[in-house]
């Protein structure tokens, strides 16, 4: 199976013998591998993607809404909008300072083209995450072997079930995003750590790590991770000058996302998002962890488990297996020089450290472990395995090539190719619909409850544990990044922002211009009015009456805006300050009277 595999291709094409000679043979040759990729994502995608009922699977009824309020900013001019103003049935919330943008931002544009639309949007993004992710692992496999070696391990790597798990089937799809830049920042910390001098070292880093964090948080913490496994087990003998350029040159990455991650670091504790790691807790999806209770939800969940606890055993088995046959023999492999060994001895670790932190008896680890806890499930970490498993079946072939055969190798190849098979039938099962044709434009743009009302958290709670497709009504709301003090009832989707109403005094509202990040209202008082901005009241939100600052009250309970009208003719204007700040201050919580 695994000479299979790496006969896909044959070598002389794309060492470029089959092809026109110069820059031309070149070109034709990475269209060609970027046609297989793209090929090899529709294939992958293919019975997901072509159904009527695509948006309701996994995460897609979140990322659906998200799209929607990042391309109602896009058309109003905001290209940047942090705050997420139709979420919440119009009351916004502060999801795009927390949540890394880039994917909406991607899918928002495409959306936007003629035709396409936000669902199409999100099945291209779905191809295009699958290509993606195979490109990353070519340029990281470039780094160590031959364009047409480096390609099959490309198609390997989706062919595993890691991306399809994340990607395909629980509509992961920043993360999916995100893990396609992780082998661009494994190749720049390779090339650091083995000396190469020039600029592509820092570029492939720099790259990856921009990436990665305008994609996806958690993912983040996980490349973070991998980069730290990598320092420490770097063959010895390697020069400290090279852990300190990499040091300082991710450092500088770090650097230029500063404008987007320090706000996390800062302001995290202003929004509710320990309610979503407490209903995705970490234990309840361990190796085959049974269901937390007997509700639909759970019992979905804990099966969908068991199914990605298989996954978790076949990956890192043939990861282990495939990497550690290609380290006994490294010396014989002539690409030892590109830093092969030292990737093996990393991806050997890596997997360990995937298999333990899935392990029942992990608890400690996940609760001392400083963020590991917001990964929630164990098998975010598989992408990364099937890149390893991918390389590794490469590596092994090559030292297999090299080395005369031995009592061993029958018997390791004939395990390899086995589990290499059950990898792709799990990619292939997990990739396969099993959703009704009910179209998923109606049931996400369609009033909750038939009418439009809002439900409580413990309703909405109710209905997901139910397994109810009425839930998905109610996908535009996210709880978890409203500001503290907001309440925490589920509205149903909307296209229009929370408008302004007068709830005392004589004011008329003559004119507005409302749009995700600004407001701005005329108004005509004859005595002293309140009035009241239907958007959560969040610290970066200010309030300018006639060109001067005035308080912002934060109504009790609701967590609505409030402001005191003086009477007269006025220009109200509130406006969401995008830009960090180090000292935010939450205007007082004030008693409406």
């Amino acid at each position: 199976m695994i000479g299979l595999a790496m006969s896909i291709f044959d070598n002389r094409l794309w060492s470029g013998k089959g092809l026109p000679a110069g820059r031309f043979g070149a070109r034709v040759a990475g269209l060609s591998m970027a046609l297989i990729w793209v090929a090899t994502g529709l294939v992958l995608t293919w019975d997901r993607t072509g159904r009527e009922s695509f948006g309701v699977q996994g995460d897609l009824p979140l990322h659906y809404h998200l799209v929607r309020t990042m391309v109602r900013a896009l058309r109003d001019g905001e290209w940047w909008s942090p705050w997420a103003g139709l979420l919440n049935g119009g009351r916004g919330g502060d999801f795009f300072r927390f949540y890394p943008p880039l994917f909406y931002w991607l899918s928002g544009a495409i959306s936007l083209l003629p035709g396409v639309g936000i669902i199409g949007a999100l099945k291209l993004m779905t191809v295009l995450t699958v290509s993606f992710n195979q490109l990353g692992v070519y340029v990281l496999a470039r780094s160590m072997f031959g364009k047409w070696e480096s390609l099959t391990a490309s198609l390997l790597s989706v062919m595993l079930p890691g991306v399809a798990l994340i990607g395909i089937n629980r509509g992961f799809l920043p993360q999916a995003l995100a893990a396609g830049f992780v082998p661009l920042l494994l190749r720049g910390g390779i090339e650091l750590l083995r000396g190469d001098q020039g600029w592509r070292p820092a570029a492939w880093l720099i790259a990856g790590m921009v990436g990665v964090v305008l994609t996806h948080a958690i993912t983040t913490w996980m490349a973070a991770a991998a980069m730290v496994l990598l320092l420490v087990v770097w063959p010895e003998g390697l020069k400290w000058s090279g852990r300190w350029r990499l040091l300082l040159v991710a450092v500088g990455g770090a650097a230029l996302t500063a404008v987007f991650w320090m706000p996390q670091m800062l302001e995290l504790g202003g929004v509710r998002i320990g309610l979503q790691v407490a209903r995705q807790h970490f234990s309840s999806y361990l190796l085959f962890a049974p269901a937390a209770d007997g509700t639909v939800y759970r019992r979905a969940w804990a099966g969908l488990n068991d199914v990605a606890s298989v996954v978790i055993l076949v990956q890192s088995a043939l990861a282990l297996l495939v990497t550690g046959m290609a380290l006994v023999r490294s010396g014989a492999v002539e690409d030892r020089s590109r830093g092969l060994s030292g990737w093996l001895r990393f991806a050997l670790v890596a997997t360990l450290c995937g298999m333990v932190m899935a392990m029942p008896g992990s608890e400690p680890l996940w609760r001392s472990i400083p963020g590991m806890s917001m990964l929630q499930f164990p098998w975010r970490w598989q992408p990364l395995v099937s890149t390893i498993a991918a390389i590794g079946v490469v590596a092994a072939w090559k030292s297999l090539r090299r080395v005369p055969a031995d009592i061993g190798n029958p018997l390791a190849t004939t395990v390899a190719s086995i589990l290499l098979l059950a990898g792709m039938l799990l990619t292939a099962a997990l990739g396969k619909s099993h959703d009704n044709e009910q179209r998923a434009g109606e049931l996400l743009t369609s009033s909750g409850n038939g009418s439009g009302q809002a439900i409580t958290y413990d309703e909405a709670m109710r209905l997901q544990d139910e397994g109810s497709q009425e839930f998905l009504r109610y996908a535009a709301n996210q709880v978890y990044f409203r500001p503290r003090t907001a309440e925490t009832l589920f509205y149903p989707s909307t296209d229009k922002f929370g408008g302004l109403s007068i709830i005392s005094g004589e004011c008329v509202v003559d004119g507005e211009r409302q749009a995700s990040s600004h407001r701005a209202y005329r108004l005509r008082c004859t005595g002293t009015a309140r009035a009241r901005l239907e958007t959560y009241a969040a610290p970066r939100w200010e309030a300018t009456l006639d060109g001067h600052n005035i308080p912002v009250i934060i109504e009790p309970e609701s967590g609505l805006m409030l402001v005191d009208i003086p009477p007269g003719e006025h220009q109200l204007h509130f406006d969401y300050d995008k830009w960090p700040r180090i000292n935010l201050r939450w205007p007082a919580v004030r008693r409406a009277e």
